[in-house]
């Protein structure tokens, strides 16, 4: 594992955008859905998840682990496919075309299915600098799968069929979930045993974010109006001018 300035320079600027993104995730959940305050510290934490984003895939680049730049990807992902129903015609997110929004949703199912494969790979060839091997697998299989199966229904059109509500709580969940599992993979790393990392770091808050959105939407619902058959439509969600935040 290559340590060099650069890299630690990486770090320090990752954490700040990684405080950043926390402490605006604190910020949305406290205050009242729709409001004001709650719309400030939504955009924040999609600004402060793309900066981590970009230094997570330079860190990932020298420390060559590719599960870390997907969950990267993920976060960054989730958080964007977030914002874009509710944001204003004055402040769309940056890659917000069509072309781009294509885009992105195949680089999910592109990323979500290599990491799949990746960790099926390293149950022949443990020595694949993807993911530590044991509970780290299945963790990132399951990542792969969510991050592919989420892009797949946004490409397909069949995430359109979610009221706007449901489709913005389950990116923002997967996007929340990603970022608070990272750092605290970050720090218990330094504390406790590789096996416990990944219970405390990504399978506990993973649960708990499940349980969180069970009881905000109605996820059997959701799952049967992206399954069933026939056409979605190419733009659900209206655009509502507001202030910028």
């Amino acid at each position: 594992m290559t340590r060099t300035p650069f890299f630690w320079f990486l770090i320090y600027v990752h954490t700040g955008f990684g405080v950043a993104a926390l402490a605006a995730s604190v910020a949305a959940v406290r205050t009242r859905r729709g409001s004001a305050a709650h719309r400030r510290a939504g955009w924040w934490f999609v600004q402060a998840v793309a900066g981590l984003f970009v230094t997570t895939a330079l860190m990932a680049s020298i420390r060559y682990t590719f599960f870390l730049f997907v969950i990267g990807y993920a976060a960054w992902y989730a958080s964007h496919q977030a914002w874009l129903p509710v944001a204003g015609r004055d402040e769309r997110p940056y890659l917000a075309g069509a072309l781009a929004r294509l885009v992105q949703h195949d680089l999910a199912i592109a990323l979500g299915v290599s990491l799949m494969l990746a960790t099926l790979a390293m149950l022949v060839q443990r020595e694949l600098p993807i993911t530590p091997y044991g509970l780290g697998l299945g963790v990132a299989f399951v990542w792969g799968s969510v991050l592919a199966g989420l892009g797949g229904l946004a490409r397909t059109g069949r995430l359109g069929r979610l009221p706007r509500r449901a489709h913005h709580a389950i990116h923002t969940s997967v996007a929340a979930t990603a970022t608070w599992s990272e750092f605290a993979a970050d720090v218990t790393v330094h504390f406790v045993p590789p096996t416990a990392v990944w219970v405390i770091a990504w399978i506990l808050p993973a649960v708990a974010a499940a349980w969180l959105l069970h009881r905000r939407v109605d996820l059997p619902a959701c799952v049967a109006a992206c399954l069933r058959t026939g056409p979605a439509p190419a733009s659900p969600w209206p655009v509502t001018p507001v202030s910028h935040p």
